[in-house]
């Protein structure tokens, strides 16, 4: 439940920068010359870069998450098997 709240979390924070971006590139495609604008998209599109690291690292805990469980199974099918023999 807390890695599904901390997924649904850092998309959202991705999601919300990601609209921010889109407002001001439609501005800046308006007046190219402003350079603060160009300077404020710049620093959104790192920032966009930085959520979208933040999103695959929860997806990656997610991974290993599911991963450790798919071994754990493995290996108790494995015993059980074992056992039957």
């Amino acid at each position: 439940n807390d890695l599904a709240t901390r997924i649904k979390s850092v998309v959202a924070d991705l999601g919300l920068t990601c609209i921010e971006l889109i407002e001001k590139l439609g501005l800046y495609q308006q007046n190219n010359h402003d350079y603060n604008l160009k300077h404020t998209v710049e620093n959104l599109c790192q920032k966009v870069i930085e959520k979208i690291s933040y999103v695959l690292a929860a997806l990656q805990t997610s991974a290993r998450g599911t991963q450790a469980c798919i071994n754990a199974a493995s290996t108790v099918s494995g015993i059980i098997a074992d056992l039957v023999r």
